[in-house]
């Protein structure tokens, strides 16, 4: 009786190892869009005022959506709001 319940759970072991044996494991994490590249300026901007907002300034003669707002500059880039101390 020894002799078969060994046989018996020595066939299930070698049948059901190599079934746990290729457990796959698998971690995806997303952490969004890559920032925007950064904007390098020589010296600050010329601002303009944004109507209605007094405490907004933006650059219009660069080709980005650069404010400046609260001694702050604010890049919009890709829906993304970038917040600087220096320019």
């Amino acid at each position: 009786m020894n002799r078969l319940l060994a046989a018996v759970l020595l066939f299930a072991g070698s049948v059901l190892a190599p079934a746990a044996a290729t457990a796959d494991v698998s971690v995806n994490i997303n952490v969004g869009a890559p920032p925007p590249p950064p904007i390098v300026l020589a010296a600050p901007p010329p601002l303009v005022v944004v109507p209605g907002v007094p405490v907004v300034s933006y650059a219009p003669a660069l080709h980005a959506d650069l404010f400046f707002y609260e001694s702050r500059w604010v890049l919009l880039a890709r829906r993304l709001l970038v917040r600087g101390a220096d320019l």
